[in-house]
Protein backbone atom coordinates (compact mmCIF):
# COMPACT_ATOMS: atom_id res chain seq x y z
CA UNK A 1 0.00 0.00 0.00
CA UNK A 2 2.83 2.36 0.70
CA UNK A 3 4.14 1.70 -2.31
CA UNK A 4 1.14 2.57 -4.37
CA UNK A 5 1.13 5.51 -2.09
CA UNK A 6 4.39 6.70 -3.16
CA UNK A 7 3.58 5.77 -7.06
CA UNK A 8 0.86 7.77 -7.55
CA UNK A 9 2.28 11.03 -5.47
CA UNK A 10 5.25 10.43 -7.75
CA UNK A 11 3.01 10.46 -10.70
CA UNK A 12 1.35 13.23 -9.42
CA UNK A 13 4.48 15.70 -8.67
CA UNK A 14 6.11 14.64 -11.63
CA UNK A 15 4.38 17.03 -14.15
CA UNK A 16 5.02 20.32 -12.29
CA UNK A 17 8.68 19.44 -10.81
CA UNK A 18 9.48 19.11 -14.99
CA UNK A 19 7.82 22.23 -15.60
CA UNK A 20 10.05 23.82 -12.70
CA UNK A 21 12.97 22.14 -14.31
CA UNK A 22 12.17 23.27 -18.02
CA UNK A 23 11.67 27.09 -16.48
CA UNK A 24 15.05 26.86 -14.20
CA UNK A 25 17.02 26.26 -17.05
CA UNK A 26 15.39 28.99 -19.50
CA UNK A 27 15.34 31.77 -16.42
CA UNK A 28 19.26 30.60 -16.12
CA UNK A 29 20.19 31.40 -19.53
CA UNK A 30 17.73 34.15 -20.88
CA UNK A 31 20.69 36.31 -19.64
CA UNK A 32 18.71 38.82 -17.71
CA UNK A 33 17.76 38.51 -14.06
CA UNK A 34 14.74 40.83 -14.37
CA UNK A 35 12.79 39.04 -17.06
CA UNK A 36 13.26 35.56 -15.24
CA UNK A 37 12.45 37.16 -11.71
CA UNK A 38 9.00 39.11 -13.60
CA UNK A 39 8.16 35.60 -15.28
CA UNK A 40 8.39 34.15 -12.03
CA UNK A 41 5.94 36.41 -10.29
CA UNK A 42 3.74 36.45 -13.58
CA UNK A 43 3.87 32.70 -13.10
CA UNK A 44 3.21 33.19 -9.01
CA UNK A 45 -0.01 34.92 -9.54
CA UNK A 46 -1.52 32.60 -12.27
CA UNK A 47 -1.04 29.90 -10.15
CA UNK A 48 -2.45 31.53 -6.89
CA UNK A 49 -5.50 32.29 -9.16
CA UNK A 50 -5.77 28.66 -10.94
CA UNK A 51 -5.92 27.26 -7.21
CA UNK A 52 -8.55 29.88 -5.65
CA UNK A 53 -10.75 28.80 -8.72
CA UNK A 54 -10.22 25.37 -8.55
CA UNK A 55 -7.28 24.19 -11.49
CA UNK A 56 -5.08 22.98 -9.49
CA UNK A 57 -3.19 20.89 -12.02
CA UNK A 58 -3.29 23.85 -13.67
CA UNK A 59 -2.00 25.72 -10.10
CA UNK A 60 0.09 23.15 -9.82
CA UNK A 61 2.07 23.72 -13.12
CA UNK A 62 2.23 27.25 -12.65
CA UNK A 63 3.88 26.88 -9.09
CA UNK A 64 6.21 25.17 -10.40
CA UNK A 65 7.32 27.53 -13.03
CA UNK A 66 7.41 30.30 -11.03
CA UNK A 67 9.69 28.30 -8.31
CA UNK A 68 11.80 27.45 -11.61
CA UNK A 69 12.32 30.90 -12.96
CA UNK A 70 12.91 32.16 -9.68
CA UNK A 71 15.88 29.98 -9.22
CA UNK A 72 16.69 30.61 -13.00
CA UNK A 73 16.50 34.68 -11.74
CA UNK A 74 19.33 33.83 -8.92
CA UNK A 75 21.17 31.81 -11.39
CA UNK A 76 21.31 34.56 -14.16
CA UNK A 77 21.73 37.12 -11.60
CA UNK A 78 25.20 35.45 -9.91
CA UNK A 79 26.41 34.96 -13.30
CA UNK A 80 26.01 38.48 -14.44
CA UNK A 81 27.71 39.55 -11.36
CA UNK A 82 30.78 37.04 -12.07
CA UNK A 83 30.95 38.94 -15.44
CA UNK A 84 30.70 42.11 -14.38
CA UNK A 85 33.67 41.62 -11.93
CA UNK A 86 35.64 40.48 -14.54
CA UNK A 87 34.88 43.75 -16.46
CA UNK A 88 36.30 45.24 -13.64
CA UNK A 89 38.96 43.64 -12.06
CA UNK A 90 41.66 46.13 -11.71
CA UNK A 91 39.75 49.31 -12.72
CA UNK A 92 40.27 51.70 -9.56
CA UNK A 93 37.61 54.25 -10.19
CA UNK A 94 34.23 54.79 -11.84
CA UNK A 95 33.53 52.51 -14.83
CA UNK A 96 31.22 53.69 -17.16
CA UNK A 97 31.23 56.14 -19.99
CA UNK A 98 33.54 59.23 -19.45
CA UNK A 99 33.20 63.11 -21.45
CA UNK A 100 36.03 65.29 -21.50
CA UNK A 101 35.03 68.89 -21.02
CA UNK A 102 38.29 71.24 -21.99
CA UNK A 103 39.50 74.32 -23.00
CA UNK A 104 37.05 77.24 -22.60
CA UNK A 105 34.72 75.26 -20.13
CA UNK A 106 31.85 77.64 -20.13
CA UNK A 107 31.71 77.23 -24.35
CA UNK A 108 32.04 73.86 -23.36
CA UNK A 109 29.32 73.61 -21.18
CA UNK A 110 27.13 74.77 -23.84
CA UNK A 111 28.38 73.27 -26.60
CA UNK A 112 27.95 69.63 -24.97
CA UNK A 113 25.64 70.08 -22.15
CA UNK A 114 22.59 68.87 -24.03
CA UNK A 115 24.92 65.36 -24.64
CA UNK A 116 25.84 65.63 -21.43
CA UNK A 117 22.09 65.67 -20.31
CA UNK A 118 21.12 62.52 -22.74
CA UNK A 119 23.74 60.64 -22.13
CA UNK A 120 23.87 60.80 -18.49
CA UNK A 121 28.21 59.55 -18.55
CA UNK A 122 29.15 58.01 -15.59
CA UNK A 123 32.07 60.11 -15.37
CA UNK A 124 32.95 63.70 -16.05
CA UNK A 125 36.24 64.57 -16.71
CA UNK A 126 37.30 68.24 -15.98
CA UNK A 127 40.56 69.40 -18.02
CA UNK A 128 41.78 72.88 -16.73
CA UNK A 129 40.31 75.65 -14.85
CA UNK A 130 40.09 78.05 -17.12
CA UNK A 131 36.44 79.12 -15.86
CA UNK A 132 36.11 76.80 -13.16
CA UNK A 133 34.04 78.22 -10.83
CA UNK A 134 31.95 76.58 -7.93
CA UNK A 135 28.32 77.92 -10.32
CA UNK A 136 29.87 76.49 -13.04
CA UNK A 137 30.23 72.81 -11.44
CA UNK A 138 26.74 73.03 -9.88
CA UNK A 139 25.37 73.74 -13.62
CA UNK A 140 27.11 70.54 -14.87
CA UNK A 141 25.88 69.13 -11.95
CA UNK A 142 22.51 70.00 -12.45
CA UNK A 143 22.55 67.74 -15.80
CA UNK A 144 23.99 64.49 -14.54
CA UNK A 145 22.98 64.47 -11.03
CA UNK A 146 24.61 60.72 -10.60
CA UNK A 147 28.16 61.69 -12.19
CA UNK A 148 31.76 61.48 -10.67
CA UNK A 149 34.09 64.10 -11.49
CA UNK A 150 37.82 63.70 -12.57
CA UNK A 151 40.09 66.35 -12.77
CA UNK A 152 42.55 66.52 -16.06
CA UNK A 153 45.59 68.53 -16.04
CA UNK A 154 48.40 69.55 -18.11
CA UNK A 155 51.54 68.72 -16.76
CA UNK A 156 53.98 71.16 -18.38
CA UNK A 157 57.36 68.28 -18.34
CA UNK A 158 59.57 68.07 -15.26
CA UNK A 159 59.46 71.98 -14.08
CA UNK A 160 55.91 72.08 -14.24
CA UNK A 161 54.79 69.41 -11.60
CA UNK A 162 53.96 72.02 -8.82
CA UNK A 163 51.45 73.93 -10.89
CA UNK A 164 49.86 71.17 -11.76
CA UNK A 165 49.09 69.90 -8.23
CA UNK A 166 48.21 73.36 -7.19
CA UNK A 167 45.57 73.22 -10.01
CA UNK A 168 44.18 69.91 -9.50
CA UNK A 169 43.99 70.29 -5.81
CA UNK A 170 42.17 73.83 -6.40
CA UNK A 171 39.85 71.65 -9.28
CA UNK A 172 39.49 68.75 -6.73
CA UNK A 173 37.87 71.09 -4.39
CA UNK A 174 35.49 72.61 -6.48
CA UNK A 175 34.37 69.65 -8.13
CA UNK A 176 34.94 67.00 -5.23
CA UNK A 177 36.55 64.70 -7.75
CA UNK A 178 37.67 61.20 -6.91
CA UNK A 179 40.72 61.36 -9.06
CA UNK A 180 43.33 63.38 -11.22
CA UNK A 181 44.22 62.37 -14.37
CA UNK A 182 47.83 64.40 -15.50
CA UNK A 183 48.06 64.83 -19.02
CA UNK A 184 51.65 64.50 -19.24
CA UNK A 185 52.72 64.38 -23.30
CA UNK A 186 55.53 65.59 -25.73
CA UNK A 187 57.28 67.99 -22.38
CA UNK A 188 58.17 65.03 -20.93
CA UNK A 189 59.80 63.06 -24.21
CA UNK A 190 63.61 63.03 -24.10
CA UNK A 191 63.90 63.83 -20.39
CA UNK A 192 65.96 61.17 -19.41
CA UNK A 193 65.82 60.44 -15.31
CA UNK A 194 64.44 63.78 -14.72
CA UNK A 195 61.59 63.32 -16.42
CA UNK A 196 61.08 59.93 -14.07
CA UNK A 197 61.81 61.16 -11.03
CA UNK A 198 59.20 64.31 -11.58
CA UNK A 199 56.26 61.81 -12.53
CA UNK A 200 57.65 60.30 -9.08
CA UNK A 201 57.13 64.07 -7.53
CA UNK A 202 53.96 64.16 -9.04
CA UNK A 203 52.39 60.75 -8.07
CA UNK A 204 53.86 61.21 -4.58
CA UNK A 205 52.64 64.63 -3.93
CA UNK A 206 49.10 63.74 -5.12
CA UNK A 207 48.92 60.79 -2.68
CA UNK A 208 50.55 63.14 0.46
CA UNK A 209 48.34 65.75 -0.27
CA UNK A 210 45.02 63.96 -0.99
CA UNK A 211 45.09 60.23 -0.51
CA UNK A 212 42.81 60.14 -3.81
CA UNK A 213 43.68 57.65 -7.02
CA UNK A 214 45.10 59.30 -9.88
CA UNK A 215 45.98 58.34 -13.61
CA UNK A 216 47.85 59.54 -16.66
CA UNK A 217 46.91 60.13 -20.09
CA UNK A 218 49.81 59.77 -23.02
CA UNK A 219 50.52 57.93 -26.21
CA UNK A 220 48.53 54.85 -26.79
CA UNK A 221 51.22 52.27 -28.11
CA UNK A 222 54.18 53.08 -25.83
CA UNK A 223 56.82 50.80 -27.76
CA UNK A 224 56.63 53.64 -30.47
CA UNK A 225 57.12 56.53 -28.18
CA UNK A 226 59.91 54.85 -26.03
CA UNK A 227 61.44 58.40 -25.25
CA UNK A 228 58.08 58.78 -22.82
CA UNK A 229 59.37 58.48 -18.87
CA UNK A 230 57.04 55.30 -18.96
CA UNK A 231 58.54 53.84 -16.02
CA UNK A 232 58.47 57.19 -14.11
CA UNK A 233 54.21 57.13 -14.36
CA UNK A 234 53.90 53.67 -14.25
CA UNK A 235 56.13 52.48 -11.51
CA UNK A 236 58.53 50.27 -13.72
CA UNK A 237 61.63 49.62 -15.33
CA UNK A 238 63.89 50.68 -17.96
CA UNK A 239 67.49 51.98 -18.51
CA UNK A 240 67.73 54.82 -15.97
CA UNK A 241 66.48 52.71 -12.79
CA UNK A 242 63.45 51.39 -11.00
CA UNK A 243 60.60 53.32 -9.69
CA UNK A 244 58.52 52.09 -6.56
CA UNK A 245 55.13 54.77 -7.40
CA UNK A 246 52.68 53.90 -10.35
CA UNK A 247 49.32 55.60 -11.19
CA UNK A 248 46.52 53.68 -10.54
CA UNK A 249 45.31 54.11 -13.75
CA UNK A 250 46.10 55.30 -17.48
CA UNK A 251 43.93 56.41 -20.71
CA UNK A 252 45.90 56.61 -23.40
CA UNK A 253 44.72 58.52 -26.08
CA UNK A 254 43.27 56.34 -28.96
CA UNK A 255 43.16 58.75 -32.12
CA UNK A 256 43.03 57.44 -35.11
CA UNK A 257 44.16 60.74 -36.49
CA UNK A 258 45.53 63.74 -35.56
CA UNK A 259 44.80 67.21 -35.17
CA UNK A 260 43.96 67.67 -39.00
CA UNK A 261 40.73 66.29 -38.24
CA UNK A 262 37.93 68.57 -38.36
CA UNK A 263 34.90 69.54 -40.50
CA UNK A 264 32.57 67.09 -42.16
CA UNK A 265 35.39 64.33 -43.00
CA UNK A 266 35.25 60.82 -41.92
CA UNK A 267 37.68 58.52 -40.87
CA UNK A 268 37.98 55.42 -42.75
CA UNK A 269 36.14 52.48 -41.78
CA UNK A 270 37.43 50.14 -38.89
CA UNK A 271 40.06 53.14 -38.28
CA UNK A 272 39.48 53.25 -34.75
CA UNK A 273 39.12 49.16 -34.12
CA UNK A 274 42.25 49.44 -36.18
CA UNK A 275 44.04 51.72 -33.43
CA UNK A 276 42.03 49.78 -30.58
CA UNK A 277 43.86 46.70 -31.51
CA UNK A 278 47.26 47.82 -31.46
CA UNK A 279 46.95 50.22 -28.61
CA UNK A 280 46.01 47.01 -26.79
CA UNK A 281 49.12 45.14 -28.43
CA UNK A 282 51.41 47.64 -27.82
CA UNK A 283 50.90 48.38 -24.15
CA UNK A 284 51.43 44.90 -23.29
CA UNK A 285 54.22 45.10 -24.80
CA UNK A 286 55.28 48.07 -22.51
CA UNK A 287 54.16 45.79 -19.84
CA UNK A 288 56.53 42.67 -20.92
CA UNK A 289 59.60 44.85 -20.77
CA UNK A 290 58.67 46.16 -17.63
CA UNK A 291 58.25 49.49 -17.96
CA UNK A 292 54.69 49.77 -16.88
CA UNK A 293 53.41 48.16 -14.07
CA UNK A 294 50.72 45.16 -14.86
CA UNK A 295 48.53 46.92 -12.00
CA UNK A 296 48.20 50.20 -13.99
CA UNK A 297 44.66 49.56 -15.79
CA UNK A 298 44.46 51.53 -19.27
CA UNK A 299 41.25 51.94 -20.99
CA UNK A 300 41.02 54.26 -24.18
CA UNK A 301 40.37 58.02 -24.72
CA UNK A 302 38.90 58.35 -28.18
CA UNK A 303 37.46 61.05 -29.60
CA UNK A 304 34.43 62.15 -29.94
CA UNK A 305 33.91 62.85 -33.54
CA UNK A 306 34.36 62.10 -37.11
CA UNK A 307 34.22 58.15 -36.45
CA UNK A 308 31.32 55.81 -37.75
CA UNK A 309 28.56 54.21 -35.44
CA UNK A 310 29.91 50.96 -36.59
CA UNK A 311 33.50 51.75 -35.52
CA UNK A 312 32.56 53.41 -32.48
CA UNK A 313 30.39 49.89 -31.51
CA UNK A 314 33.14 47.31 -32.37
CA UNK A 315 36.02 49.11 -30.70
CA UNK A 316 34.27 49.50 -27.52
CA UNK A 317 32.81 45.63 -27.58
CA UNK A 318 29.41 46.98 -27.64
CA UNK A 319 29.02 44.67 -30.86
CA UNK A 320 31.50 42.24 -29.85
CA UNK A 321 34.61 42.82 -31.19
CA UNK A 322 36.00 43.85 -28.96
CA UNK A 323 36.02 42.84 -24.92
CA UNK A 324 33.42 46.05 -23.26
CA UNK A 325 36.17 48.00 -21.40
CA UNK A 326 35.11 49.46 -18.21
CA UNK A 327 35.85 53.10 -19.07
CA UNK A 328 36.12 55.11 -22.26
CA UNK A 329 36.89 58.28 -21.85
CA UNK A 330 35.07 60.34 -25.03
CA UNK A 331 37.31 63.56 -25.88
CA UNK A 332 35.72 66.62 -28.03
CA UNK A 333 37.67 66.64 -30.88
CA UNK A 334 38.10 70.69 -31.27
CA UNK A 335 35.41 70.69 -28.91
CA UNK A 336 33.43 69.05 -31.13
CA UNK A 337 31.78 65.60 -30.05
CA UNK A 338 29.31 64.77 -33.29
CA UNK A 339 26.20 62.90 -33.94
CA UNK A 340 28.02 60.05 -34.33
CA UNK A 341 30.44 60.36 -31.35
CA UNK A 342 27.09 61.52 -28.82
CA UNK A 343 25.17 58.21 -29.72
CA UNK A 344 27.59 56.18 -29.29
CA UNK A 345 28.58 57.60 -25.78
CA UNK A 346 24.90 57.42 -25.17
CA UNK A 347 25.60 53.75 -26.08
CA UNK A 348 28.08 52.82 -23.93
CA UNK A 349 26.95 54.54 -21.27
CA UNK A 350 23.25 52.98 -21.45
CA UNK A 351 25.13 49.56 -21.86
CA UNK A 352 27.20 50.26 -18.50
CA UNK A 353 24.13 51.05 -16.63
CA UNK A 354 22.60 47.75 -17.50
CA UNK A 355 25.82 46.00 -16.02
CA UNK A 356 26.01 48.01 -13.05
CA UNK A 357 21.67 47.45 -12.22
Amino acid sequence: MDKDIALAWARRIAPPVGTAVVAGVLGSVSGSPGVSGGAATLALTGAIFAGATGHWTIAHHLGGAALGFGVGAGVSLSRRAAERDVLLAGWPVTPGGAIVLWGTLERRLRDLGDIIARSQPQVIVVHGNDGLTADWAARVRALAPNARYWTEQWVQGPGGVSSALAQARRAQEILGAEAAVWNAEAPFKNTGAEGRRAAQRLLAGWTAETGLKQGFTAYAQPTLHSSFPWAGFAGGTDETGSYDLSADFSLPQVYPFGDEMRGGSMAPPDALLSNMRAFRRRWQEAVDRGWIRASCEAQPMIPGAYIRDEDYDAALGLTGSMPLPPCAAFWPQHGVIDEHGAAALERFCARWRSELA
